[in-house]
């Protein structure tokens, strides 16, 4: 009908407006999208009446259309260059473990365990396969939910979250041991790991949030910020000193074991532990803190030792290993760039009034997971490739719109429908992340001589030097 309206007697066709210049122009619209070095004209349209088959039309605008998510992949996209990927050959991962738990029990239970794994199988299966059952349990309780449990998760979930953790745990530690007994390690490897973990660290704290009858979406975000705030400390850490520092309190598997006690106390005590007030499980419980149910004392005991536990030595580590007391100062301003993004959205949560319907659950979540996944994998791929520390990725700063949209409700004014802006925040995350794995991958395969996507193919051999 727009083509009808614009050239009744004609066929349209699409072109950019550089191709345009000898014909007459009926109408024209330009968006410009700035990034980096220059302005991209993404030329949307200019319509003019021409001759011709009208296919040309559409062909113009599938092009057209190709071209702007071309842009917008160039936004969220690392810009890797031959330097960086030659960082690739010099980099070794390298492990330092503190954790009481992991290094004088856990450990030999996954040396015992990682001499059963086939020589045959890769690391990286071992890793998927300890992530299956990770994204079966949160399927479940998305298929399940319609809204917060208010007494806690039901006992079924209890049970399947206690196995989840403990084979997750097994997998996540039995693969590097696996790496290293068949000599298979690589960083792609290493970016397959961390990037899976970041991913069920997200999807496991819903699950033990829902458990804890938290009953709130501002609670889970808080939490879920805090879960992966540890991860980028981690990570920042990591990037400058070249040692993944484990802590001896408040690590990775101190934070899983607390998890799986949680689950295991509401199969033995009932769905309702964790919801009843401290006040009816103990006596001599001060009368300000007695209405405080377990959940909520449970997470913040757990909160302040992973905060204390790690925080303050991973930042020490990090700015005793930079080289100048510039790039400390400039370094550093990621850490509060990143709280700042993350805490976007747990602001928008607070200041917005949101419907408990299922659809908003499972977008909240799924999109506070979609954005700090995309932030790590920043994160690890420039520290595999030696690139520099992002200060603010893109789609981290994305929630802020949602954060205009509803103080424009309160005010009164034109706002767009809630539902219809958090999904289209939601996908344009889904999208960055396809992007970014995907530029990362092919630009590491490609340099190192891998198949991409191709399981069932051997890797290329590349042909002897000739002088």
């Amino acid at each position: 009908p727009l083509c009808a309206a614009l050239a009744p007697s004609a066929a349209v066709s699409f072109a950019r407006p550089s191709s345009c210049a000898t014909a007459p122009s009926v109408n024209c619209l330009s968006v410009l999208l700035s990034h980096k070095r220059a302005q991209y004209n993404l030329g949307l349209c200019r319509f003019r009446k021409v001759g011709g088959d009208p296919r040309v039309f559409k062909h113009s605008l599938f092009v057209s259309v190709m071209g702007i998510f071309k842009r917008l992949s160039d936004v969220v996209l690392l810009p890797i260059t031959p330097a960086a990927l030659a960082e690739l050959d010099r980099y070794k991962y390298s492990g330092a473990e503190f954790s009481l738990a992991a290094k004088y029990v856990l450990s030999y239970f996954w040396t015992f365990v990682a001499r059963f794994v086939p020589k045959t199988i890769s690391p990286n299966m071992v890793t998927l396969c300890g992530s299956i059952p990770v994204m079966l349990l949160y399927a479940i309780v998305l298929v399940r939910v319609e809204h917060w449990f208010p007494r806690g998760a039901p006992l079924d979930v209890d049970i399947f979250a206690l196995f989840t953790y403990f084979w997750y745990q097994t997998a996540d530690n039995v693969d590097g041991k696996h790496a290293k007994a068949t000599n298979m390690g690589s960083p792609l490897g290493e970016m397959f790991d961390h990037g899976w973990d970041t991913i069920c660290i997200g999807l496991l704290t819903c699950i033990t949030a829902m458990t804890l009858a938290l009953e709130s979406n501002f609670t889970l975000l808080v939490l879920l910020s805090v879960a992966y705030f540890l991860m980028h400390i981690k990570g920042w850490e990591q990037h400058f000193t070249g040692i993944m520092i484990l802590p001896a309190i408040g690590g990775p598997v101190d934070i899983q074991l607390a998890s799986m006690s949680i689950h295991l106390m509401a199969i033995l005590k009932g769905e309702a532990f964790w919801a009843t007030p401290i006040g009816e499980l103990a006596d001599g419980v001060p009368i300000e803190f007695a209405s405080y149910t377990a959940g909520w004392t449970a997470l913040g005991v757990a909160t302040v030792t992973s905060l204390f536990g790690v925080l303050p030595f991973s930042v020490y580590y990090g700015l005793a290993s930079m080289k100048s007391s510039r790039e400390r100062i400039v370094e550093f301003l990621s850490i509060p760039f990143f709280l700042v993004g993350s805490g976007l959205l747990v602001w928008w949560c607070w200041i917005s009034e949101l419907d408990p319907a299922v659809h908003h659950i499972k977008v909240v979540w799924s999109l506070c997971i979609a954005i700090n996944v995309y932030v790590q994998i920043r994160m690890i791929a420039g520290r595999l490739l030696g690139m520099h520390v992002d200060y603010a990725p893109f789609l981290s700063w994305t929630p802020s719109v949602l954060v205009i949209n509803a103080y424009a409700r309160q005010a009164g004014m034109y706002y767009v429908s809630e539902s219809s802006l958090l999904w289209s925040v939601f996908l344009f995350a889904v999208f960055a992340n396809v992007a970014l794995i995907r530029q990362v991958v092919c630009a590491c395969c490609g340099h190192l001589g891998l198949p991409v996507l191709a399981p069932f193919t051997r890797p290329v051999k590349a042909a002897p030097k000739t002088e």
